[in-house]
């Protein structure tokens, strides 16, 4: 089948295709005989009324963007999401099939009166493999945090955590990475013993870098699931996670924490550098080959 996709600027996403019977035309022409929206957040892109049959991939739903906020600055950077939301909420409300990354999501699905299938996503197995082939890496007595600098992504969380914990920790050091967001300015001005903020890195180095830590922390107050504590725990770092639902549906986590517990935070990081847990964990289900495949079958019920 000749199928038009509108895929979000995510590399990662965009390599699951070459292991599909179909083929995945960016933007479609006359010959596609589907839509395929591999995000909710392309709503704008895909075109409507074409008689073709649609399936839409939902990563997360952030109905409860309210709670992040802690002044009214945040609360304006973020009143945006209700439209988008509902204009989400159209999108697969017009779909044949919605496809939700995890129970979770299909959960806030649900109650939005969205019904929808459940297909774990992939992570980069081979790609990580293929960085640190023949590569000696050493550990470094260091916590990273790997995400876009979101006010969701709770790096205040975080700081406040080293804060409290650095000065019995004379040789370990924070590192924080990820691409620009609304507290990028607010972040990078940060001034810390042993903290290194850095902006997006490369595919590579950011491996290297985490390959480096032994702490992956991910205090995230909204996801549909996290894919950098699956690449993490495939590295064989220690994950230190707020208590999620997606948490506990991939089990990846070393260590779980209150959320927005700074106290239990720090608690679970200093367990975490006591005991550490460095054997590596692949998930073998969670390849893009057999994404591919839960894929076209389920595509196949709509045909």
């Amino acid at each position: 089948m000749r199928i038009a996709s509108y895929f979000p600027d995510d590399e990662l996403l965009k390599t699951f295709p070459k292991f599909s019977k179909h083929e995945f035309i960016e933007n479609g022409d006359e010959k596609c005989e589907m839509i395929f929206c591999a995000s909710v957040t392309q709503y704008r892109r895909v075109p409507r009324g074409t008689g073709l049959p649609m399936v839409v991939h939902c990563w997360d739903l952030p109905t409860n963007w309210r709670s992040w906020c802690r002044n009214e600055h945040d609360y304006a950077v973020n009143v945006h999401r209700d439209s988008e939301i509902s204009n989400q909420l159209h999108l697969m409300a017009e779909a044949d099939l919605v496809i939700a990354c995890s129970e979770h999501t299909q959960n806030v699905l649900k109650i939005m009166g969205i019904k929808s299938e459940v297909l774990h996503n992939f992570y980069g197995q081979g790609e990580i493999n293929a960085i640190l082939e023949g590569r000696d890496i050493k550990r470094k007595n260091r916590i990273i945090q790997v995400s876009r600098y979101a006010l969701n992504k709770r790096f205040d969380l975080t700081l406040s955590m080293w804060a409290k914990i650095q000065d019995k920790y004379k040789d370990w050091e924070l590192m924080l990475v990820g691409p620009k967001g609304d507290v990028w300015g607010e972040i990078k001005g940060t001034a810390m013993r042993r903290t290194k903020i850095l902006g997006e890195q490369n595919r590579a180095k950011l491996v290297t870098l985490m390959r480096e830590s032994k702490i992956l922390v991910n205090p995230s107050v909204n996801e549909g699931m996290g894919l950098t504590p699956l690449e993490a725990r495939h590295m064989g770092l220690d994950v230190v996670s707020g208590d999620q639902p997606w948490t506990h549906e991939f089990g990846y986590a070393t260590k779980i924490f209150e959320p927005d517990n700074v106290d239990a935070y720090a608690q679970a990081v200093e367990d975490a550098i006591a005991s550490p847990f460095e054997t590596p964990q692949a998930w073998a289900d969670m390849t893009a080959d057999k994404y591919a495949k839960r894929f076209d079958n389920l595509i196949r019920k709509i045909k």
